[in-house]
C-alpha cells in the first residue's frame, strides 16, 4: 500500500507520457544514478543530470546514448542476474562504478528482467539507493506458481529496505486478472529508503495529477486509493 513521505512533495521526472517517472523531490547528497535500460529515451536521465547528478547508463540494445552529456557515462552492457559476457549484475554495478557513492538512485526500465535483476541483488546493494524508480513487467505471470516464488522473494526484500510512495499503471498493457485481483499487467512503482525518510498513510487516488498516461491518446489507468 502506497505512503505519504513526511515534509516532501513528489514531483516528475522525464517526458510527460512514457519515460517519465514520479520521484520524491529530494535529490539533496545524492551522488550518483543509474539508467537501467534506456534505448532512446534519455529524458528521465536528462532532468537528472540538471540536478548535478552523474548518471551511469546502461543498456546492450544500442551502441551509445541518443544524447551527449557530460553528466552521462554510457555502458554497453547487459544487467542481469549474474555477471558474464556483454552482462553485468546489479551488486557488481554498484560496486564497480558506485563505490565511492553513499546515496545513489536507481531507475530500472528492462522489459521484465528486473525480477530476475532484483532477486539477485543484495539487501546491501538495494539500500544504496535513496529511491528506485521501477517499471515492473509481466504481472500477468504473478499467478504461475513457476514465477510467483521469485515475485514474492523480490517484493518481501524491497520491502525490507523501502516503502512505496507511488504506483502508476503503464496503459501500454492492459489491465490482467489474477486470483480476482484486478492489476495492470505493467505498473510502475517508486521506492523511498526508510533510512531517509518518514513515512505517513496517504490518502491519494492513483492517478495523481503529476501522472500522465504511457500512450498519450489512450485514457489513464485509474488504480483508485489502496484502502481495503
Amino acid at each position: 500500500m502506497p505512503k505519504k513521505v513526511v515534509g516532501y512533495k513528489k514531483v516528475r521526472l522525464g517526458r510527460g507520457f512514457d519515460g517519465g517517472y514520479i520521484h520524491v523531490d529530494d535529490f539533496s547528497s545524492v551522488g550518483a544514478a543509474l539508467s537501467l535500460g534506456i534505448s532512446g529515451d534519455v529524458s528521465w536521465d536528462l532532468d537528472i543530470a540538471r540536478r548535478n547528478i552523474n548518471v551511469h547508463q546502461f543498456d546492450h540494445t544500442i551502441e551509445k546514448a541518443p544524447v551527449d552529456d557530460p553528466m552521462f557515462s554510457f555502458h554497453k552492457l547487459r544487467v542481469a542476474a549474474t555477471d558474464g559476457i556483454s552482462a553485468i549484475s546489479l551488486n557488481s554495478v554498484v560496486q564497480r562504478f558506485l563505490a565511492g557513492c553513499d546515496r545513489a538512485i536507481l531507475k530500472i526500465d528492462i522489459e521484465g528482467a528486473e525480477w530476475a535483476v532484483f532477486h539477485a541483488a543484495s539487501v546491501a546493494t538495494l539500500a544504496k539507493f535513496s529511491q528506485i524508480v521501477c517499471e515492473f513487467h509481466r504481472l500477468e505471470y504473478a499467478g504461475d506458481p513457476s514465477r510467483s516464488e521469485q515475485y514474492l522473494a523480490v517484493l518481501n526484500k524491497l520491502r525490507s529496505v523501502f516503502e512505496v510512495v507511488h504506483v502508476h499503471g503503464n496503459n501500454y498493457e492492459p489491465f490482467v486478472n489474477i486470483a480476482n485481483l484486478v492489476l495492470p499487467m505493467v505498473i510502475e512503482v517508486t521506492f523511498a529508503n526508510r533510512n531517509y525518510f518518514q513515512f505517513t498513510e496517504t490518502d491519494e487516488i492513483f492517478p495523481t495529477p503529476l501522472d500522465r498516461p504511457n500512450l498519450p491518446d489512450t485514457p489513464d489507468m485509474r488504480l483508485g486509493c489502496f484502502k481495503f
